[in-house]
């Protein structure tokens, strides 16, 4: 399927409804109420009980991985295996595999519907409409994310890399300088947790304060297949390490974000 073909296919179907993994089941596994949930989050309970409708607030979403110990893909899908990717010698990753589990990824995430708090809550107005469907596949596509870095032995470390790709999708010329320390310099970038939990705010704020537009200036090759195979290969020969592994999960996943934006952004402005 072409890439245009997968952009309108996601755009369709973004209103299709989510089917959340019920708060209440993984209460009920570690014996606690909502309301014990709530405080235990230091959130209104009516928070927690948005989950129960389908509008779940995603601002909670690291805090309640982190809390039942699970993933955060668990909080939004119905018991959906992960996938083991294939690691062939000198643990190189089955790449070929890994792009055809990206594209049915986007085709099966992008069929759910997740509406993203985070934009009631900015000052940059658009278009409702198309802001809501940026929104929601911002959201799927991070989905992927956790997919890809699923050979990380660290769910703490996930859930950072997990909440900072979400939180930070409103300007993705600042998204990609807040991240370029973190992706040629890891030793100093943003890994720390004390960076990590602040980043939500200081993009959205910095945002607003300078109304960018997150889909403005967006560049990215016009194949969705010829990208991933480029990112692949680019940085086939450094995947030995958990390390690579995450950068190149990440590179990635920071492309299909601005490819995707562009993408909706052409279908609306048509």
């Amino acid at each position: 399927m072409s890439c245009f073909l997968y952009a309108k296919h996601i755009i369709i179907h973004l209103k299709a409804r989510y089917n959340i993994m019920k708060i209440r089941e993984f209460c009920k596994r570690k014996n606690i109420t909502q309301e014990k949930l709530a405080e235990d989050l230091n959130v209104d309970v009516r928070t927690i009980r948005r989950w129960e409708s389908s509008t779940p607030s995603t601002r909670i979403i690291l805090k309640l991985a982190n809390y039942f110990e699970v993933f955060p893909h668990n909080l939004l899908e119905d018991n959906e295996k992960m996938p083991e990717f294939p690691i062939g010698r000198s643990g190189a990753i089955d790449f070929k595999f890994i792009k055809k589990e990206v594209l049915i990824s986007i085709n099966i995430l992008s069929s759910k519907n997740v509406i993203h708090d985070i934009y009631r809550h900015t000052f940059i107005k658009y278009n409702d409409s198309m802001l809501e469907d940026f929104l929601n596949l911002s959201l799927e596509i991070t989905n992927i994310y956790s997919r890809l870095v699923f050979l990380l032995n660290s769910k703490e470390w996930l859930n950072q890399l997990h909440y900072r790709i979400n939180y930070s999708c409103f300007d993705y010329e600042l998204q990609l300088k807040l991240l370029a320390n973190d992706l040629f310099y890891p030793d100093e970038g943003l890994f720390n947790n004390s960076e990590i939990n602040n980043l939500a705010e200081k993009v959205c704020n910095t945002c607003n304060k300078y109304k960018f537009n997150p889909l403005y200036g967006i560049y990215l090759p016009s194949d969705i297949e010829g990208f991933l195979i480029n990112a692949f290969l680019s940085y086939k020969s450094d995947t030995a390490s958990q390390l690579h592994q995450t950068i190149v999960c990440e590179h990635i996943l920071l492309g299909l974000l601005n490819y995707v934006g562009n993408k909706i952004h052409n279908y609306y402005a048509a």
